[in-house]
């Protein structure tokens, strides 16, 4: 995982870009990560709620209410 080099990323935008519901652990799995921006994106929303309730400490924005 190359976001793996990044261990004091606090935000991620990903706007726009072919992300999927895979890549989700990779996010999760950074330590000082804050906030994520999912527009536009592959992810599912039951993916996102699922994560969204796991880490609760990250905000992501999927651009979905």
């Amino acid at each position: 995982a190359a976001l793996a080099q990044f261990p004091e990323l606090q935000h991620l935008n990903l706007t726009g870009t072919q992300v999927t519901d895979a890549a989700l652990p990779a996010l999760a799995a950074l330590p000082k990560l804050k906030k994520v921006h999912l527009w536009q994106t592959a992810v599912t929303p039951k993916a996102l709620a699922n994560f969204q309730s796991q880490y609760p400490g990250i905000e992501w924005n999927s651009g979905i209410e």
